[in-house]
């Protein structure tokens, strides 16, 4: 918190002082996670566990944005001292929830936002993957901006347009889109899992279309989704051995959202999957009632785990003094950290 919050307040403020207007700022992505929908990321969770990492960070961030300095804000993912073994994917604010990166890439993107005029006001998350393509910085950085530009967009529709090509995967950063047609085109490609990132989408028609592969579990999450057009695709499929539709949100629409994709099976659509009723069969013979002595074993277990964890910490922070202090101390300071956030 004091380093990646108040240590950065303090460099800017520095700046504005001696009349520097120009700030580069590594970050990390997932320091808006609570807005992405990624609150039970692990990297997310263990971050913020140790110190509230993220959170500082985008308090630090937020401070750079209002002050007036001409900033770029670089977001990488999971830093490697290891050689590059990928090329650069830059993506708008959040965006991306995993992947990593060389630190010898990390410092080049910081370098060269410095000569591209594209690079301020803006902020960008970077990942390294094998399969990208290698990019010029001219183009990530413009790439990024132009979908930066929509970040407030609510409603759009594209449909019938002849569009070819694969879906862009920044969509994904359009946080407060509400309507997404692109029904009616010539798209092909996977559909990106980045749309999962939409948590505000109430509406999602990507039929008649040419995509195919597998149907993100991300969409399953988006909860406000109310409408999902899926179907006469290419050839779509689901993320599982068989192909079922089934898992999360995508069992609640009907039937017609899939129609038209001869490899999908299992609820809502009336194609049983192969192996569905052997399955079931199996189940119902295998089944049977615990008895009360497996019941009794189980309980016991039970039982004497929680006694023995529960002695294993409290008896020894009851008997040994200097644990006890510094088990106090911990609380204390942990205290003090979230008191200093509504301060």
């Amino acid at each position: 918190m004091q380093v990646d919050n108040f240590g950065t307040v303090n460099l800017v403020e520095a700046c504005r002082k001696v009349n520097v207007n120009r700030f580069i700022l590594i970050s990390s992505i997932l320091v808006n996670g609570a807005a992405m929908g990624q609150l039970l990321n692990p990297a997310y969770i263990f971050l913020n566990v140790f110190g509230l990492t993220l959170v500082a960070k985008l308090q630090a961030e937020n401070h750079i944005r209002k002050s007036g300095i001409n900033y770029t804000i670089i977001r990488p993912g999971g830093l490697k001292n290891d050689p590059p073994t990928g090329n650069v994917v830059m993506e708008p604010e959040d965006t991306l929830y995993e992947g990593s990166i060389s630190r010898d890439q990390v410092a080049e993107v910081a370098v060269e936002s410095l000569a591209y005029p594209e690079s301020s006001y803006k902020v960008v998350e970077i990942v390294a993957r094998p399969e990208a393509p290698k990019r010029a910085y001219y183009d990530l950085f413009e790439i990024s901006s132009g979908f930066a530009r929509l970040g407030n967009l609510q409603y759009l529709d594209l449909s019938s347009n002849s569009l070819e090509g694969t879906i862009p995967r920044q969509f994904g950063s359009l946080l407060h889109l509400q309507y997404l047609d692109l029904s009616y085109n010539a798209l092909d490609g996977t559909i990106p899992r980045h749309l999962g990132n939409l948590s505000r989408l109430q509406y999602l028609d990507l039929s008649y279309n040419g995509l195919d592969g597998t149907i993100p579990h991300q969409l399953g999450s988006l909860s406000n989704l109310q409408e999902l057009h899926l179907q006469y695709n290419q050839g779509l499929k689901v993320d599982d051995e068989n192909n079922h539709v089934g898992g999360t949100q995508l069992q609640s629409f009907v039937a017609s959202s899939y129609e038209g994709n001869a490899d999908l099976c299992g609820k809502p659509l009336d194609k049983k999957c192969p192996g569905d009723e052997e399955a079931a069969h199996e189940k119902l013979e295998t089944v049977e009632e615990s008895s009360p002595e497996d019941k009794k074993s189980i309980y016991l277990s039970v039982g004497l785990g929680f006694i023995t964890g529960f002695w294993a910490l409290w008896g020894s922070l009851f008997l040994i003094r200097t644990w006890r202090h510094k088990y106090v101390l911990f609380l204390n300071n942990i205290v003090d950290r979230i008191t200093s956030l509504w301060r």
